[in-house]
């Protein structure tokens, strides 16, 4: 049986070693054009964030924002498989909001800017 903790265990360690040139670490900013092109780390993420049953229904143009929105600079690959495998946990042991998983992340928003700006 898949000890899915242990399997995201692995696939962070793989990410976070960042041993690879010109892996998915060194991307500075998304612009996917073409679906066949993404990285799997990235298809894994849309299926589990937009809950696609194929990745080939994927909308690159939400895929790019999200991916924009919640990537902090070259070597955040980690971050973003710790929330493809958080996303899965929390789906398999049947919970239908998985909001809580992006709960803890400190990601810009425009809301978050907009209630700044109004806070002075």
């Amino acid at each position: 049986m898949l000890d899915i903790e242990q399997a995201k265990q692995r696939q962070h360690e793989y990410y976070a070693a960042n041993d690879y040139a010109h892996g998915v670490n060194t991307i500075t900013d998304f612009a996917f054009e073409d679906p066949a092109r993404v990285p799997e780390l990235f298809r894994n993420f849309a299926v589990e964030y937009f809950g696609l049953e194929r990745y080939r229904r994927v909308d690159l143009e939400k895929l790019n924002t999200v991916l924009n929105d919640l990537w902090q600079g070259p070597g955040t690959a980690a971050v973003i498989s710790d929330l493809v495998w958080d996303i899965r946990i929390a789906r398999r042991q049947g919970k239908t909001d998985v909001s809580a998983v992006f709960k803890n992340l400190d990601t810009p928003t425009i809301d978050s800017d907009l209630g700044a700006a109004t806070d002075e």
